[in-house]
């Protein structure tokens, strides 16, 4: 099950909340719902591949 990190409020814009398993869910005022996973592993990985170039 999916541990909450971060939750915020941002007035009349909505809801966000992030949690552990890369899921971030913003909630907007008008009834929009909007669910995007984040993955900073490949920026990572494309970083340490241009420091070693």
């Amino acid at each position: 099950m999916p541990i909450l990190l971060e939750q915020c409020f941002m007035p009349d814009k909505g809801k966000f909340s992030v949690y552990s398993d890369n899921l971030i869910i913003g909630n907007f005022l008008d009834g929009v719902i909007l669910f995007m996973i984040w993955d900073f592993l490949l920026i990572l990985l494309k970083r340490k591949s241009c420091k070693t170039a």
